[in-house]
């Protein structure tokens, strides 16, 4: 008898956590949104802004951070989450950003672009993979997000199909 009761309950548990988990990820932000296409990539080193690690590693606030690497301001887009390399030479990135109206979405795009030559120009003759990565980044829209996935082929593939995911 306790066993069947204990197979309930795990049946119910599981249930109810696949769920929630749907609900929550459907209806939250720019950093729900950024941490589960970063989980679906299955992406690993790299601190999130807003974030303490982040502000420690690039010994700046989180609004500086965005301003610093990508122009923007808090009130240029409506939510912003990024998760950047900890390691100097990684290009791995991911960043969503929230926009409300057409003049954010083009502030954004804007904004992604210059982050992307500026990148680019960087590692162009350093490091012909990540110069390649950083020319096969993903970026575009998505419901009322816009993302830039720079990662390694399979990873983008799979982060790019889950941020397409919230349409």
């Amino acid at each position: 008898m306790k066993k069947i009761y204990g197979i309930l309950l795990l049946s119910v548990f599981i249930l109810f956590s696949g769920c929630s988990m749907t609900s929550a990820i459907r209806g939250s932000g720019a950093e729900r949104v950024a941490a589960e296409v970063k989980k679906a990539g299955n992406l690993e080193g790299l601190c999130v802004v807003p974030g303490e690690t982040a502000q420690n590693q690039y010994a700046m606030e989180s609004s500086q951070i965005f301003f610093t690497l990508y122009g923007l301001n808090t009130e240029d887009c409506a939510e912003m989450c990024a998760y950047l390399a900890k390691n100097a030479m990684d290009v791995n990135e991911i960043a969503i950003f929230a926009f409300e109206n057409e003049e954010q979405l083009n502030k954004v795009k804007l904004a992604v672009s210059k982050r992307l030559y500026t990148q680019m120009k960087q590692y162009q003759g350093l490091s012909e993979t990540l110069y390649n990565r950083l020319a096969d980044a993903r970026y575009g829209v998505s419901g009322r997000y816009y993302y830039l996935i720079v990662a390694e082929k399979e990873c983008a593939d799979a982060a790019e199909k889950r941020i397409l995911e919230f349409n």
